[in-house]
């Protein structure tokens, strides 16, 4: 406290302050969880006793972890308590509770009641040593070690790691016969594992390599909050010895993204002085030998698993181990639990209150929305900024495929292409998350993901105030990653940066995918997908001109981007014009539920220049069907269905036969047609040195909370909603050639155009 002081007058003293300066309510809080230290049992419990307590509870937690897992293949997904509690006593908004595995749509295990895997791996790590040094209960050491491998987390096997250190080196003989069991039980479970689920367990070990590997979180998350150390003694000599101030390393303006830990945080903010001191408050004072083996995988826990010297429920739980427990050592059978009229009562009345504390704090925060401190699921992002180019795989052809709803092809029509989404579809062709990095583009082509926010950005816009998310793609099995493939479809999903927190203009990360098919007139596209549910929700399916030629001669697909050289082309005019084919920003403020939106059109904004502008033909309006004319800026359809509750058929009928006409298709009905005419531009292509007509692409994905919306600057992530802002993409197929006479389609034969 005297050196934490000492720092804040040295820093008042300062002419600048680093990041604002210090942080009085983050002060507080530090001193005020650190408080639980300075408790212990009024009398002495018997260590066998209070340790077989607490694993009696990390096994009501493994079990309800393991159950957990095996209830998602039943159809029993429950990771997450939002939609079926209400809101006002949860507080998951921020934490990585619904993390992929990596295969399918199997989700990690959070223990049901945690945060996150990662502190279930950390649970289940600490229950095992435990295990192995007390009683060695082999159904409670099979029972850890299962939850543990559910979690695919690294962080929990760290802390392992840590024990069988110890083990070896300072618990003498028994310890290495320890040790020993501990790997061998661990080595029989992958094994094991490699025999039932060798998918598993491959997405598991994965991740091993993350620690060296840049931009992943295992990087983030051990190497560069060293880097920020490195970095604060630049900024002030006297960082080491008195910090930056109280909160300072949440705020310090770098040029990288980075990962914060107990130690590097205690020490960026108060100097190495009172990191020491704080660390003497857990390894200091009289502990039996069970709490002595405890101790170090504890601290490695607790020091390098996150940031977890203002988190309560990592921080009460490692305090409760090692510190708070007044234990004694009895000579009794291991195994022999007393009867809990032999506990002192004092001791355990604070035995069960440092439980509850805990156990409640471990589980989701509640009733205590002002008090809560966010784990460390505020992670740095962990995005890629490289663009998925050269693709693996060209587009697969399915000889015969039909857009389904009855619609016929015109003769000599024939399949471009067909992609078949999600394990669970009859005739799938992409099952895997590796399989939307094989066939799609995660990047606009006129963006540069080289810069993580600013501008240039890698938005399709040019105005971030208005849309409000950035494209960003991460590794397959990234807790952060967007681009999912389930088993009902791909789900390409959107979400606030800042684990959540962060919904600014321009930190809302949004994926996509951009088909690397050209359309023109004569083609047909099918996508089949169901909408976002979110009222602030931004999944457009539209189409931009041009072509990209990836990579270029240095392997940069950036290339002269912004120059006259640059890989993008649009045809020697730099003609643009764009089709949006259902542009589903939702029309709440016109009285439209979100998921009835329809919007199709070609907006005239790019100074192209037309004989006759684009303009609309025939709106459905009838049968179900309603028109929203151009009072509503810009026109667009009211469905009879909620296109969020279920998947649908949407077909897009450019016309080859010179009308310039194009016909927006749902489930086998003409909704709209428009007119566009087709800037017949073209222009040679350096990559083969053919000259080609300037064609369009498509573009699926979540550019989320426009900013016009209502409500706009005070959304929360996802809108509250489990993958409120996610589409889910089933099917896109396209064929050379057209729908056979569209206009005997029509969904109603009143039209709202006048």
């Amino acid at each position: 406290m005297l050196m934490i002081m000492f720092g804040m007058t040295w820093h008042s003293a300062e002419p600048v302050s680093v990041a604002g300066g210090s942080n009085v309510n983050s002060l507080a809080q530090f001193l005020l969880l650190s408080l639980f230290a300075t408790l212990t049992f009024t009398q002495p419990v018997e260590e066998g006793v209070f340790f077989n307590r607490v694993n009696s509870w990390f096994a009501v937690i493994a079990v309800a972890g393991i159950l957990q897992f095996a209830a998602q293949f039943a159809g029993l997904p429950l990771f997450a308590f939002t939609g079926v509690l209400p809101d006002s006593i949860l507080y998951e908004q921020g934490y990585n509770l619904q993390i992929l595995v990596g295969v399918g749509d199997i989700m990690k295990s959070n223990g049901f009641v945690l945060i996150e895997p990662s502190v279930f791996s950390q649970i289940m790590a600490l229950a095992v040593i435990i295990e192995a040094m007390g009683r060695r209960n082999i159904g409670y050491l099979v029972l850890f070690v299962a939850g543990l491998l559910l979690s695919f987390s690294g962080t929990g096997w760290i802390v392992l790691g840590a024990f069988v250190a110890w083990s070896v080196i300072g618990a003498g003989s028994r310890g290495v016969l320890i040790a020993f069991g501990v790997v061998l039980l661990l080595g029989t479970a992958m094994v094991i594992a490699a025999v039932v689920a060798p998918d598993l367990l491959e997405a598991s070990l994965g991740r091993m390599s993350e620690i060296s590997t840049p931009g992943t979180s295992g990087h983030l998350r051990f190497i560069t909050p060293f880097w920020v150390l490195s970095d604060a003694q630049e900024m002030n000599p006297f960082a080491g010895l008195v910090g930056l101030g109280s909160g300072t390393s949440d705020r310090m303006a770098l040029p990288y993204e980075y990962g914060m830990n107990t130690p590097v945080k205690v020490m960026v903010d108060y100097g190495a002085p009172v990191l020491v001191a704080y660390v003497l408050l857990f390894v200091l004072g009289r502990k039996t030998l069970l709490q002595k083996a405890v101790v170090v995988p504890a601290m490695v826990l607790f020091l390098f698993a996150g940031g977890y010297q203002q988190y309560a429920p990592m921080l009460f739980i490692v305090l409760l181990l090692t510190t708070v427990a007044n234990l004694e050592t009895r000579r009794r059978t291991p195994d022999a639990l007393p009867r809990p009229d032999a506990w002192p009562r004092r001791g355990r009345a604070a035995l069960f209150a440092a439980i509850v504390v805990g156990a409640a704090c471990a589980a989701r925060p509640v009733h205590a929305r002002d008090l809560v401190v966010r784990a460390p699921a505020d992670r740095p992002e962990t995005f890629l900024t490289t663009p998925n180019n050269p693709l693996n795989r060209p587009l697969p052809v399915i000889a015969g495929a039909m857009p389904g709803d009855g619609l016929r092809l015109i003769p000599g029509s024939r399949n471009a292409f067909s992609l078949v989404m999600g394990s669970g579809q009859a005739g799938a062709n992409m099952v895997s998350g590796q399989s939307i990095r094989d066939v799609f583009f995660l990047n606009y082509m006129t963006g540069n993901l080289k810069e993580a926010i600013g501008s240039p950005m890698d938005t399709g816009q040019a105005n971030n105030a208005t849309f409000a998310a950035v494209a960003r793609h991460y590794r397959v099995g990234d807790p952060d990653d967007l681009h999912v493939m389930a088993s009902d479809g791909m789900r390409l999903r959107a979400r606030c940066s800042a684990g959540g927190t962060n919904c600014a203009p321009g930190h809302v990360w949004g994926a996509m995918v951009r088909l690397p098919f050209e359309w023109r007139p004569g083609t047909t596209l099918k996508v089949r997908y169901r909408s976002p549910k979110g009222d602030h929700s931004w999944a457009p399916i539209w189409f931009f001109t041009g072509q990209q030629i990836s990579p270029g001669p240095t392997g940069d697909p950036y290339q002269g981007f912004g120059g006259p050289n640059a890989l993008y082309r649009a045809g020697p005019n730099n003609t643009n014009f764009e089709i949006d084919w259902n542009d589903n920003y939702p029309r709440v403020s016109a009285g439209v539920p979100t998921g009835y939106q329809i919007d199709f059109g070609t907006p005239n904004i790019y100074g192209t220049k037309w004989k006759v502008p684009p303009h609309g033909v025939y709106w459905a309006n009838g049968n179900g069907w309603r028109y929203y004319d151009n009072s509503h800026q810009p026109e667009f359809e009211r469905a009879p269905f909620d296109w969020s509750e279920g998947f649908h058929n949407l077909v897009g009928n450019w016309r080859g036969d010179g009308s310039n006409l194009l016909d927006l298709i749902v489930d086998g009905r003409l909704v709209s047609t428009v007119a566009m005419e087709y800037p017949q531009e073209t222009y040679v292509d350096p990559a083969d040195g053919v000259r080609k007509t300037v064609a369009m692409h498509l573009l699926i994905g979540n550019q989320a909370i426009p900013g016009w919306s209502k409500g706009a600057a005070s959304t929360r992530d996802n809108d509250g909603i489990p993958d409120g802002w996610t589409i889910t993409v089933q099917e896109i197929s396209g064929w050379h050639g057209n729908i056979a006479n569209p206009d005997s389609l029509r969904a109603s034969p009143a039209n709202g155009v006048r």
